[in-house]
């Protein structure tokens, strides 16, 4: 949990509805990467690009989410 201007509350949570978006820097740390090992995930095409918001770049929460989870899926176990 981060705080936020909502108070005490998880980075990603909109009390508002509607799309959640987050900077860069909060993407990468969701990820656990750095900003710029993020933009060659991006450059490399193997993550999705962000929107442009006025002059800012967001990345929204359901893609994230999406590619975080074909990832874990596609992760494979280690032998028994």
């Amino acid at each position: 949990m981060s705080s936020s201007r909502w108070g005490s509350t998880p980075a990603y949570f909109n009390p508002h509805g509607g799309h959640r978006v987050f900077t860069h820097r909060e993407t990468a740390e969701i990820l656990g990467v750095s900003p710029s090992k993020l933009f060659k995930l991006i450059a490399d095409g193997e993550f999705p690009r962000p929107v442009k918001i006025g002059r800012s770049s967001r990345y929204l929460k359901h893609e994230v989410a999406e590619w975080i989870s074909a990832a874990a899926a596609a992760r494979t176990n280690p032998k028994e």
